[in-house]
C-alpha cells in the first residue's frame, strides 16, 4: 500500500472555549490516503497539544509508517496496526488515520459499508448530543432554547464552576445535560460540584479531576449523587482496565484509542467490567467522526458532534438531524466522499 498525506485547515464557524484554552480560529486535521489495487482509503489524525501530539510530531510517526505499509493490505488490519502501535511511540492519532483508511479499504474491497462488514447492523444508533463551550449564562439559556430537539447537551465548565449557566440551561431545556469539568477540580471541589450539579438532573459528569490520578476518580466516584465517566484518563484498551471501578463510564475517542479496532477492544473491555460507553471526538472533520459514528450501535452515548463547529467541512458522511445520526449505507467503506470545491 502507498501512504501520503496532506494537512487540512479547518475553520471554525463559531469560537469554541474550555477552561483549558479558545481554540484558534482554524484547526489542523492531517488527511491520510492509503492506495491498494485501484482503491482508495482516507483517515484523519488529530493533532491535540492536550494529549502530546502536534502537526510535525504525527507526520513524523506517519512517515515511520511507510515501510510498514509497503508490504501490508487491508487483509493484514490486525497485524499491520500492531505494528504501527509500536512504532507510533506516543502519537495514536497516527496510528488512528491508518486504521481508518485500512477499514474504508477493507470495505470497498468487500462492496460493504463498513458497519454491515463489523455485523453491527440492526443495533440502535446511540443518539449524539450536542456540546456547548464556556459562555454566560444568558447565552446557555439561549442557545439551550434554540436546540431544545436535541435529546442531550453537554457543557463547558470552567475552575470557577459557573452553575448559573448550568441552572439557564434547565429552565428552558428538558433533555439531558452532561457536564465536562476537563480535569478542572480537585477532588473534593469535584465532589462539590457533582452535589450542586444533581439539584438541576445532570445526568454525568466527565472528568472532573486532572488526567493520572487514577484513585482521585475513585473517590470522587464514591460520593458522587451522579455518574462519572472518564475522558483524559481514558486512553488505549489498557486503561479501560485500570479505570475499572473508579468511574461509571468511559468516553472514547479514535485518537486516543488508536483507530477503530482499538476503540471496539475498548468498548468490549469497558463493558465487561461494567462500564458504559461514550463515543467522543475533538473538532474534526466529517471524515473522522463518520469513522466513529459505525460503531454508535454499540454504545450508551455519543458525543460525535465536532464537525458542526467547521464551516468548510471539505466531506460528506453521517448525517446527524437534531442528534439522530444517519449512516451512509449505500456506499462502501466509510462511505464518505469529498465535497465538491474544498
Amino acid at each position: 500500500m502507498r501512504l501520503s498525506y496532506r494537512t487540512l485547515q479547518l475553520t471554525l464557524s463559531e469560537p469554541f472555549a474550555t477552561h483549558k484554552e479558545v481554540k484558534p480560529a482554524k484547526v489542523p486535521n492531517i488527511l491520510v490516503t492509503l492506495e491498494w489495487e485501484g482503491l482508495r482509503g482516507e483517515g484523519i489524525a488529530v493533532p491535540a497539544k492536550d494529549y502530546g501530539m502536534s502537526d510535525a510530531s504525527l507526520v513524523a510517526a506517519l512517515d515511520r509508517f511507510s515501510p510498514v505499509l509497503a508490504r501490508s493490505s487491508p487483509f493484514t488490519l490486525e497485524q499491520t496496526v500492531a505494528e504501527l502501535v509500536g512504532l507510533a511511540g506516543d502519537q495514536p492519532s497516527a496510528v488512528a488515520a491508518v486504521d481508518m483508511a485500512l477499514h474504508d479499504l477493507l470495505g470497498k474491497a468487500a462492496k460493504l459499508p463498513l458497519f454491515k462488514l463489523l455485523g453491527l447492523e440492526g443495533l440502535p444508533l446511540a443518539a449524539t448530543g450536542l456540546t456547548l463551550g464556556l459562555m454566560t449564562a444568558d447565552a446557555a439559556r439561549e442557545k439551550a432554547r434554540r436546540l431544545s430537539a436535541w435529546p442531550m447537551l453537554k457543557l463547558k465548565l470552567g475552575q470557577v464552576p459557573d452553575f448559573a449557566a448550568v441552572e439557564a440551561v434547565r429552565e428552558v431545556y428538558a433533555g439531558a445535560i452532561a457536564v465536562d469539568g476537563n480535569g478542572a477540580w480537585s477532588a473534593d471541589e469535584a465532589v462539590r460540584v457533582a452535589e450542586r450539579l444533581a439539584h438541576s438532573s445532570v445526568v454525568l459528569l466527565e472528568q472532573p479531576v486532572a488526567p493520572g490520578a487514577v484513585e482521585q476518580l475513585r473517590y470522587v466516584r464514591e460520593r458522587s449523587p451522579i455518574p462519572i465517566v472518564a475522558d483524559e484518563d481514558c486512553t488505549g484498551p489498557e486503561s479501560v482496565v485500570r479505570l475499572a471501578g473508579c468511574v461509571d463510564g468511559v468516553n472514547i475517542k479514535l485518537l486516543k484509542a488508536g483507530g477503530l479496532r482499538r476503540a471496539m477492544r475498548m468498548i468490549l473491555l469497558a463493558r465487561s467490567l461494567g462500564m458504559k460507553v461514550m463515543l467522543g471526538c475533538k473538532i474534526e472533520s466529517t471524515l473522522s467522526i463518520t469513522a466513529m459514528a459505525h460503531l454508535a450501535g454499540l454504545a450508551d452515548w455519543s458525543d460525535l458532534n465536532g464537525h458542526l463547529l467547521v464551516a468548510d467541512d471539505p466531506f460528506q458522511g453521517m448525517r446527524l438531524e437534531a442528534g439522530r445520526m444517519t449512516l451512509p449505507d449505500a456506499a462502501p467503506g466509510l462511505g464518505v466522499h469529498a465535497v465538491a470545491g474544498r
